[in-house]
Protein backbone atom coordinates (compact mmCIF):
# COMPACT_ATOMS: atom_id res chain seq x y z
CA UNK A 1 0.00 0.00 0.00
CA UNK A 2 1.57 3.54 -1.10
CA UNK A 3 1.99 6.59 1.91
CA UNK A 4 -0.26 8.06 -0.45
CA UNK A 5 -3.29 5.53 0.31
CA UNK A 6 -2.14 5.22 4.19
CA UNK A 7 -2.85 9.04 4.31
CA UNK A 8 -6.25 8.67 2.90
CA UNK A 9 -7.30 6.33 5.20
CA UNK A 10 -5.80 7.89 8.68
CA UNK A 11 -6.97 11.68 7.53
CA UNK A 12 -10.35 10.95 9.72
CA UNK A 13 -12.05 13.76 11.41
CA UNK A 14 -10.20 12.30 14.50
CA UNK A 15 -6.78 12.74 13.66
CA UNK A 16 -7.11 16.06 12.66
CA UNK A 17 -8.74 17.08 15.73
CA UNK A 18 -5.70 15.13 17.50
CA UNK A 19 -2.86 17.21 15.20
CA UNK A 20 -4.91 20.61 15.85
CA UNK A 21 -4.63 19.99 19.91
CA UNK A 22 -0.74 19.08 19.54
CA UNK A 23 -0.16 22.29 17.00
CA UNK A 24 -2.31 24.51 20.04
CA UNK A 25 -4.93 25.18 17.43
CA UNK A 26 -7.73 28.00 18.46
CA UNK A 27 -11.40 26.96 20.08
CA UNK A 28 -12.79 28.31 16.16
CA UNK A 29 -10.67 25.74 14.46
CA UNK A 30 -11.79 22.72 17.25
CA UNK A 31 -15.23 23.70 17.09
CA UNK A 32 -15.23 23.52 13.12
CA UNK A 33 -12.98 19.92 13.29
CA UNK A 34 -15.72 18.96 15.71
CA UNK A 35 -18.93 20.01 13.61
CA UNK A 36 -16.59 17.58 10.51
CA UNK A 37 -15.98 14.81 13.30
CA UNK A 38 -20.02 14.79 14.18
CA UNK A 39 -21.43 15.02 10.09
CA UNK A 40 -18.53 12.39 9.35
CA UNK A 41 -20.22 10.03 12.05
CA UNK A 42 -23.39 10.75 10.58
CA UNK A 43 -22.32 9.58 7.28
CA UNK A 44 -20.89 6.08 8.22
CA UNK A 45 -23.51 5.59 10.41
CA UNK A 46 -25.80 5.93 7.16
CA UNK A 47 -23.59 3.65 5.57
CA UNK A 48 -23.49 1.46 7.84
CA UNK A 49 -27.31 1.39 8.16
CA UNK A 50 -28.14 1.07 4.22
CA UNK A 51 -25.69 -1.80 4.35
CA UNK A 52 -27.59 -3.51 6.78
CA UNK A 53 -31.00 -3.04 5.49
CA UNK A 54 -29.69 -4.23 2.06
CA UNK A 55 -28.26 -7.68 3.83
CA UNK A 56 -31.38 -7.68 5.65
CA UNK A 57 -33.93 -7.40 2.80
CA UNK A 58 -31.72 -9.77 0.38
CA UNK A 59 -32.26 -12.59 3.24
CA UNK A 60 -35.66 -12.16 3.88
CA UNK A 61 -38.34 -15.56 3.26
CA UNK A 62 -41.61 -15.35 1.71
CA UNK A 63 -44.25 -15.55 4.86
CA UNK A 64 -46.90 -18.24 4.68
CA UNK A 65 -50.37 -17.36 5.85
CA UNK A 66 -51.31 -19.19 9.02
CA UNK A 67 -54.52 -17.94 10.23
CA UNK A 68 -57.86 -17.30 9.04
CA UNK A 69 -60.36 -14.63 9.53
CA UNK A 70 -64.01 -16.07 10.44
CA UNK A 71 -65.66 -12.95 8.81
CA UNK A 72 -63.92 -12.40 6.09
CA UNK A 73 -62.67 -16.01 5.61
CA UNK A 74 -59.67 -15.15 4.34
CA UNK A 75 -56.01 -16.01 5.26
CA UNK A 76 -53.66 -13.96 6.68
CA UNK A 77 -49.87 -14.27 8.53
CA UNK A 78 -49.94 -13.50 11.87
CA UNK A 79 -47.50 -10.67 13.40
CA UNK A 80 -45.86 -13.44 15.39
CA UNK A 81 -45.61 -15.76 12.33
CA UNK A 82 -43.66 -12.78 10.53
CA UNK A 83 -41.55 -11.43 13.17
CA UNK A 84 -40.50 -15.28 14.29
CA UNK A 85 -39.11 -15.66 10.34
CA UNK A 86 -37.80 -12.07 10.03
CA UNK A 87 -36.18 -10.98 13.65
CA UNK A 88 -33.18 -12.85 13.54
CA UNK A 89 -31.87 -11.97 9.98
CA UNK A 90 -33.03 -8.27 10.68
CA UNK A 91 -31.07 -8.79 14.30
CA UNK A 92 -28.36 -10.33 12.59
CA UNK A 93 -27.28 -7.49 10.61
CA UNK A 94 -27.75 -5.09 13.26
CA UNK A 95 -31.23 -3.77 12.96
CA UNK A 96 -34.24 -3.10 15.97
CA UNK A 97 -37.49 -2.54 15.74
CA UNK A 98 -39.09 -0.27 18.38
CA UNK A 99 -43.03 0.46 17.58
CA UNK A 100 -45.32 3.09 19.33
CA UNK A 101 -48.21 5.50 18.66
CA UNK A 102 -48.67 8.74 17.33
CA UNK A 103 -51.72 11.20 16.74
CA UNK A 104 -53.39 11.00 13.70
CA UNK A 105 -55.03 13.47 11.72
CA UNK A 106 -57.95 11.21 10.34
CA UNK A 107 -61.03 10.52 12.13
CA UNK A 108 -61.20 6.72 13.63
CA UNK A 109 -57.91 6.43 12.53
CA UNK A 110 -54.77 4.94 14.25
CA UNK A 111 -51.32 5.83 13.52
CA UNK A 112 -48.70 3.30 14.72
CA UNK A 113 -44.97 4.11 14.56
CA UNK A 114 -41.92 2.01 13.99
CA UNK A 115 -38.39 3.04 14.52
CA UNK A 116 -35.75 0.91 13.05
CA UNK A 117 -32.05 1.53 14.78
CA UNK A 118 -28.50 0.37 13.66
CA UNK A 119 -26.02 -0.60 16.23
CA UNK A 120 -23.79 1.85 14.41
CA UNK A 121 -26.34 4.95 15.36
CA UNK A 122 -28.50 5.56 12.24
CA UNK A 123 -32.19 5.49 12.89
CA UNK A 124 -35.38 5.62 10.47
CA UNK A 125 -38.47 6.09 11.22
CA UNK A 126 -41.64 4.97 9.75
CA UNK A 127 -45.56 5.41 10.19
CA UNK A 128 -48.89 3.90 9.03
CA UNK A 129 -52.36 5.30 9.37
CA UNK A 130 -55.13 2.82 9.58
CA UNK A 131 -58.73 3.01 9.75
CA UNK A 132 -59.51 1.58 13.90
CA UNK A 133 -61.35 -2.23 13.19
CA UNK A 134 -65.05 -2.91 14.73
CA UNK A 135 -65.52 1.26 14.27
CA UNK A 136 -67.43 2.66 10.92
CA UNK A 137 -66.65 6.16 9.70
CA UNK A 138 -69.37 7.71 11.48
CA UNK A 139 -67.88 6.51 14.66
CA UNK A 140 -70.03 3.69 15.25
CA UNK A 141 -69.28 -0.14 16.24
CA UNK A 142 -69.31 -2.90 13.27
CA UNK A 143 -68.67 -5.99 13.29
CA UNK A 144 -69.04 -6.94 17.10
CA UNK A 145 -65.69 -5.51 18.57
CA UNK A 146 -65.61 -3.18 21.28
CA UNK A 147 -63.31 -0.36 21.34
CA UNK A 148 -59.92 -2.45 22.87
CA UNK A 149 -60.34 -5.37 20.58
CA UNK A 150 -60.74 -2.98 17.64
CA UNK A 151 -57.44 -0.98 18.86
CA UNK A 152 -55.62 -4.45 19.64
CA UNK A 153 -56.58 -5.92 15.93
CA UNK A 154 -55.54 -2.52 14.35
CA UNK A 155 -51.99 -2.24 16.30
CA UNK A 156 -51.30 -5.73 15.49
CA UNK A 157 -52.27 -5.65 11.54
CA UNK A 158 -50.12 -2.00 11.51
CA UNK A 159 -47.60 -3.57 13.09
CA UNK A 160 -47.47 -6.29 10.79
CA UNK A 161 -47.80 -4.18 7.70
CA UNK A 162 -44.69 -2.07 9.14
CA UNK A 163 -42.32 -4.76 8.78
CA UNK A 164 -43.36 -6.60 5.60
CA UNK A 165 -43.41 -2.69 4.29
CA UNK A 166 -39.63 -2.05 5.57
CA UNK A 167 -38.26 -5.30 4.74
CA UNK A 168 -39.62 -5.84 1.71
CA UNK A 169 -41.35 -9.44 2.56
CA UNK A 170 -43.67 -11.02 0.49
CA UNK A 171 -46.96 -12.43 1.97
CA UNK A 172 -47.88 -15.57 0.07
CA UNK A 173 -51.14 -14.82 -1.59
CA UNK A 174 -53.22 -11.82 -0.67
CA UNK A 175 -52.46 -10.85 2.82
CA UNK A 176 -56.02 -8.71 3.50
CA UNK A 177 -57.18 -9.84 7.11
CA UNK A 178 -57.66 -6.02 7.80
CA UNK A 179 -60.82 -6.28 5.86
CA UNK A 180 -62.01 -2.75 7.29
CA UNK A 181 -58.26 -1.19 6.69
CA UNK A 182 -56.97 -0.98 3.18
CA UNK A 183 -54.60 1.94 3.18
CA UNK A 184 -53.13 3.03 0.45
CA UNK A 185 -48.91 3.76 -0.38
CA UNK A 186 -47.20 6.18 1.50
CA UNK A 187 -45.65 9.50 -0.43
CA UNK A 188 -41.90 7.92 -0.14
CA UNK A 189 -43.44 4.64 -2.01
CA UNK A 190 -45.35 6.22 -4.59
CA UNK A 191 -41.31 8.35 -5.14
CA UNK A 192 -40.10 4.47 -5.16
CA UNK A 193 -42.18 3.66 -8.18
CA UNK A 194 -42.26 7.15 -10.11
CA UNK A 195 -38.33 6.56 -9.89
CA UNK A 196 -38.52 3.16 -11.22
CA UNK A 197 -40.71 4.37 -13.73
CA UNK A 198 -38.39 6.96 -15.11
CA UNK A 199 -36.24 4.25 -16.12
CA UNK A 200 -38.45 2.49 -18.29
CA UNK A 201 -39.33 3.71 -21.91
CA UNK A 202 -42.23 5.77 -22.04
CA UNK A 203 -43.29 3.29 -25.17
CA UNK A 204 -44.11 0.89 -22.59
CA UNK A 205 -47.06 2.50 -21.11
CA UNK A 206 -45.73 0.96 -17.88
CA UNK A 207 -47.83 3.38 -15.61
CA UNK A 208 -51.11 2.12 -17.41
CA UNK A 209 -50.44 -1.34 -17.10
CA UNK A 210 -49.81 -0.89 -12.68
CA UNK A 211 -52.88 0.92 -12.81
CA UNK A 212 -54.62 -1.88 -14.70
CA UNK A 213 -53.26 -4.11 -12.27
CA UNK A 214 -54.07 -2.69 -9.41
CA UNK A 215 -57.81 -1.32 -10.78
CA UNK A 216 -57.04 2.49 -9.49
CA UNK A 217 -56.79 5.71 -11.24
CA UNK A 218 -54.21 7.07 -10.11
CA UNK A 219 -51.00 5.86 -8.49
CA UNK A 220 -50.97 7.02 -5.01
CA UNK A 221 -53.88 5.11 -4.62
CA UNK A 222 -52.21 1.85 -5.00
CA UNK A 223 -52.99 -0.65 -1.98
CA UNK A 224 -50.56 -0.86 0.39
CA UNK A 225 -50.91 -4.57 0.14
CA UNK A 226 -49.93 -4.62 -4.05
CA UNK A 227 -46.57 -2.24 -3.12
CA UNK A 228 -44.06 -5.19 -2.97
CA UNK A 229 -45.47 -7.21 -6.19
CA UNK A 230 -45.87 -3.93 -8.38
CA UNK A 231 -41.93 -2.72 -7.09
CA UNK A 232 -40.74 -6.20 -7.76
CA UNK A 233 -42.17 -6.28 -11.06
CA UNK A 234 -40.98 -2.89 -12.06
CA UNK A 235 -37.38 -3.47 -10.82
CA UNK A 236 -37.55 -5.87 -13.28
CA UNK A 237 -38.68 -3.88 -16.04
CA UNK A 238 -36.29 -1.43 -15.37
CA UNK A 239 -33.14 -3.54 -15.21
CA UNK A 240 -33.98 -4.44 -19.30
CA UNK A 241 -32.60 -1.04 -20.14
CA UNK A 242 -29.38 -0.61 -18.04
Amino acid sequence: MSTTELQAIEQTPMTLIAAAIEHGADPDRLENLLALQERWGANQAEKAYAAAMHAAQQEMPTVVRDAENSQTRSKYALLESVQKQCKPIYEKHGLSLSFGEADCEAANHKRTTCDVRHVDGACHSYHLDLPIDGVGPKGNAIGGMNAVQGAISTTSYAQRRLVCMIFNVTIAGDDDDGASASPSITGEQVAILNGLLDRIHPDDKELDNVLRFAKVDALDKLPLRLFGTVKRGLEQKAAAYQ
